[in-house]
């Protein structure tokens, strides 16, 4: 019968042999790696490791709040380093069984360390049965050393057979191609990474899906894959991705080994409490994400000093608490021992103050983290400097939006279209002008139609019936074009719960690869 489904096949030239490929008869595609292949593991073994606490990093790690209790992240440069792994299980503490040990008995039992620490850990089993692209763990990554997978390096990149993008038209003629063909890496906010073997036809709505089931998230229209250019000095320029699009495709863009993929709530909420009363774990990857993004400086040149120190003193505060320390013994010394403020403070503010200024400030914002409950007897909670610290985030400008260079139709004055979930739709007209005029709401939108205009350009036109301006007509890039539908529709579902009509041409994307399903090839049953 599997040979009824999948037939091999070669073909012959003049010249040479072509390299066998195989045909689904089931999917009716193609492809030079055996869809039979069964990438089945052993499940991950528990392992023992001893640790020796550093003076200032203390064992190096981080734990999470599942049971069994979690390694979320390494500290770089500690004592975990090469030992533990994110995601890693604690199993058992100096011998006593932890696996359903709550998180604050784990941390006491660590804390209570202290020189050693031996520590039972695993990596949790993966249950890929059901979904075509899954996480690569350890043991697949060696299984897929010893029986690579049949991928040839030509001048491009070759996904399943496909060259993609040849090195010398889009490289600079440096022949560099990623070093993972095949495999996507996406960078979370806890600080993980996932890897994600794809095929010709694995969409990135797929991988979001897979990355919605493993960090249990509900509210998943908040989220998209974006991409990042690796050497940009910009680090708040991502652009978003679309969820129909296949990941070859996207990896057969032009200098794609310099981009890198981060998974993000690019859709924010204009209130983030409720946010947590819907999704918890979304409003958590919320908070991380906004504190990630303060500390690399990606809301710079707008975030002022005096705001920074004011988000960092927040989350030194909400830090501190989560590790179970007293709010009588949150010094900022005993943070910049423990933790390190680097983790906190952005780093152009850790490069450019004194340190004893630093501290002096620090100390006294976190004096007035105790005021902010209203009483005197009650100490801000870890929630509640949360809910402060993202209510701050959402006053910049830059919070959640988008901005788009357009030429007006009929009209030489370059402007910019700026997205946002505060401002709505609003229009920058000039350079020198920078306050927004706002044309209307998101919610309030009926309409997008996309026409192409030559080579490198769209005309969107987006329909406003209740504005004084029944719709705008500007002139884009194609790329920036998709991604104001994407920005359009991505916050139009979240305010109305519906999708956004779009009127397009059918964009037609081609690409090499194995001979085509029902083109004539030679085969073997």
């Amino acid at each position: 019968m599997e040979n009824l489904i999948i037939s091999s096949c070669g073909c012959a030239s003049s010249k040479r042999l072509s390299p066998q490929f195989y045909s689904s008869h089931v999917n009716k595609t193609t492809s030079y790696e055996d869809p039979r292949t069964d990438w089945t593991e052993e499940p991950p073994q528990p392992r023992t490791v001893e640790l020796t606490r550093h003076p200032l990093l203390g064992f190096g790690f981080v734990a999470g709040s599942e049971r069994p209790v979690i390694v979320r992240f390494v500290t770089e440069n500690g004592p975990s380093v090469g030992k533990l792994q994110p995601g890693d299980q604690l199993l058992t503490i100096n011998d006593e069984d932890v696996r359903t040990a709550p998180r604050d008995h784990v941390i006491q039992l660590v804390r209570g360390c202290k020189d050693t620490v031996r520590l039972v850990v695993c990596q949790p089993p993966l249950d890929n049965s059901t979904r075509k692209s899954a996480l690569l763990s350890s043991a697949k990554k060696a299984k897929l050393k010893s029986n690579p997978s049949r991928v040839r390096f030509a001048e491009g990149v070759v996904v399943n057979g496909s060259p993609l993008y040849t090195a010398s038209a889009f490289s600079g003629g440096e022949g560099g191609v990623p070093l993972m063909p095949n495999v996507l890496k996406v960078f979370l906010e806890n600080g993980q990474t996932k890897s994600f073997k794809y095929d010709s036809t694995t969409r990135v709505g797929d991988v979001v899906a897979s990355l919605q089931q493993k960090l249990c998230l509900k509210a998943i229209h908040h989220f998209s894959l974006v991409l990042e250019q690796v050497k940009s000095l910009r680090r708040n320029k991502l652009t978003l991705l679309n969820p129909e699009h296949t990941l070859a495709r996207i990896a057969s863009r032009p200098g794609s080994h310099n981009l890198r993929c981060l998974f993000r709530v690019a859709f924010v909420p204009r209130d983030a409490c409720d946010l947590a009363q819907k999704d918890l774990a979304a409003f958590e990857y919320l908070y991380l994400q906004c504190c990630n993004d303060v500390v690399q400086e990606r809301y710079a040149p707008e975030l002022k000093y005096d705001i920074a120190l004011r988000l960092a003193a927040l989350h030194i505060h909400q830090h501190a608490i989560s590790n179970n320390i007293p709010p009588s013994k949150i010094t900022v010394k005993s943070i910049e021992r423990e933790f390190g403020l680097e983790r906190f403070v952005p780093v152009s503010l850790m490069e450019s103050m004194k340190r004893k200024e630093l501290r002096k400030l620090l100390s006294h914002l976190l004096k007035l983290n105790q005021t902010m409950t209203g009483t005197s007897h009650k100490c801000l909670t870890s929630l509640q400097a949360k809910l402060y610290y993202l209510s701050i985030i959402s006053e910049l400008p830059s919070y959640g939006a988008k901005c788009f260079s357009t030429n007006i139709r009929d009209c030489n004055m370059e402007t910019v279209i700026l997205v946002s979930p505060k401002l709505g739709i609003s229009q920058i007209n000039g350079i020198r002008n920078s306050m927004p005029v706002p044309l209307a709401d998101i919610e309030h939108l009926t309409l997008i139609r996309v026409q192409r205009e030559d080579q490198i350009s769209s005309l969107v036109t987006i329909y406003l019936p209740t504005a004084i301006q029944k719709e705008v007509s500007v002139s884009m890039e194609d790329r920036d074009a998709d991604e104001l539908v994407l920005v359009l529709q991505g916050y139009y579902r979240l305010l109305t719960g519906k999708q956004l009509p779009l009127e397009q041409e059918k964009d037609i994307w081609t690409q090499d690869q194995a001979p085509l399903y029902h083109s004539q090839h030679g085969g073997q049953g």
